[in-house]
């Protein structure tokens, strides 16, 4: 049925006259981040086999330039902004202040969670959805997986934003990371979850390595856990499952019509596969307008190398459909 569900949400937008610019932008205020998780696809070379030559922690997006972006977007009739990264958008120097500016849009945000708990009335103001990535079910897990001892901190925000459910609906959610590391955490981390209450979600991800490969018995394992999870608890358990190396189908990305990405280093990329690679960079807010770069962006062929695992396959094989139709008025 959720497969379904994304076909409709695509084709409702792909009939949207009104929108001249992408449906959603994932925006990267910043690249700075207390933790160092050696599985982190944006730095990581040995996750991603590509060389971002472009990823610099030390990027962050001026004000004065974001805020110019932000009523380009609203003018361009985008839909919604994920606050997402590379780094963590609580650590922007001025998110509140972004936050505040972007609450007319349909917001999402991707944190690590250590800073949540001090913008909390801030965050139920503009977000309508948030997803921590805890990643770990303990202290000395979290340590091992994140070179920080930021756990405890984590999991205070959580239950803080919990607490102020109150201010209006807000969906929370927990990502976990499924690795050699931290698959024994699974029983853990799902306890631990329910313990706390009010989370509308808890995902599972299987670890995402360009080349790696699961033998059947890791598999198995993390199989069982899943099932004892989901059997066990009281929130829902959702479970996403990475193939491998998944190769597209198609010569043609058509869903960069649809999404983009602003850099915290200014740049504006068709996807999260391209983003901090030069010669995939549209051009930069810094020397163009974002409607100016949008619009005179090339079309973007699908390379294989780089575009594996690309969560917009099933979206690029419905446009590609979507795009033959002739007489969609007649039924």
């Amino acid at each position: 049925m959720s497969g379904f569900l994304s076909e409709l949400k695509i084709a409702k937008h792909y009939y949207d006259h009104e929108r001249t610019g992408p449906v959603m932008v994932d925006l990267h205020p910043t690249l700075a981040c207390q933790n160092k998780c050696y599985y982190c696809v944006s730095e990581n070379v040995h996750v991603s086999g590509t060389q971002r030559q472009n990823f610099n922690r030390k990027h962050t997006l001026e004000w004065n330039t974001l805020e110019t972006v932000i009523r380009e977007w609203r003018y361009m009739k985008v839909r919604a902004i994920q606050l997402t990264g590379g780094g963590e958008p609580t650590l922007y120097y001025k998110f509140p202040e972004l936050l505040h500016e972007i609450q007319d849009f349909s917001v999402g945000m991707i944190t690590n969670g250590v800073l949540v708990k001090k913008y909390v009335n801030d965050i139920y103001d503009a977000v309508n959805w948030i997803r921590f990535s805890l990643d770990a079910s303990n202290p000395e897990m979290y340590r091992a997986i994140k070179t920080s001892d930021n756990f405890d901190k984590t999991i205070d925000s959580l239950e803080a934003l919990v607490a102020a459910r109150h201010k209006k609906p807000l969906r929370i959610g927990v990502a976990y990371i499924i690795t050699a590391d931290s698959v024994d955490g699974i029983k853990e981390v799902t306890d631990l979850m329910n313990s706390i209450g009010g989370i509308d979600y808890l995902q599972f991800k299987d670890v995402i390595s360009r080349g790696i490969t699961f033998n059947e018995e890791y598999k198995k394992k993390i199989d069982f856990e899943i099932e004892n999870a989901r059997r066990t608890s009281k929130i829902p358990v959702l479970y996403t499952k990475h193939g491998g190396d998944m190769q597209q189908k198609l010569s043609r990305c058509l869903a960069t019509n649809y999404v983009s990405v602003l850099g915290a280093d200014g740049n504006v990329y068709g996807c999260c596969h391209l983003e901090y690679v030069p010669k995939y960079s549209f051009g930069s807010v810094y020397e163009k307008s974002y409607q100016e770069i949008w619009q005179n962006r090339p079309p973007m062929e699908i390379d294989n190398k780089l575009c594996w695992n690309c969560r917009f396959m099933k979206m690029n094989e419905v446009l590609h459909e979507l795009s033959v139709i002739q007489d969609e008025d007649f039924i």
